[in-house]
């Protein structure tokens, strides 16, 4: 069955295209950024939140790939710093998963702002 040529990108729904290519991009730098041979599961947690601190929508997947290496530049200071400070990997690990869940509410709670915005 061959696609409308009618409908546009916008009418046809979101694709997962651009948030896989932009989780890529950021596996590969946060790859090269930690110099790890294989990507663990922290470093899928750490690009998980590169990808969100750099604004991708997980629900879209539109995003700026500079935003997110930017987001991966601020996270490998804070990653720098927790070693300065001797912190041990589980800590920084559980930093992460608690950085990764607060993005999430703070995106949550701007788009329950935007939303009574648009309602009032």
């Amino acid at each position: 069955m061959a696609p409308d040529p009618k409908l546009n990108e916008q009418q046809a729904g979101p694709t997962l295209a651009p948030i896989v290519f932009a989780i890529g991009v950021a596996v590969i730098l946060v790859g090269l950024v930690l110099n790890l041979e294989v990507i663990a599961p922290a470093g899928v947690l750490i690009t998980v939140l590169a990808c969100f601190l750099g604004g991708v929508n997980p629900f879209g997947g539109f995003g700026k790939v500079m935003s997110v290496f930017l987001a991966l530049i601020i996270l490998q200071l804070l990653s720098s710093g927790l070693n300065l400070l001797g912190a041990s990997q589980h800590l920084a690990t559980a930093i992460w998963g608690i950085m990764l869940v607060g993005v999430m509410i703070l995106r949550w709670v701007a788009g329950q702002l935007t939303f009574l915005r648009i309602t009032r």
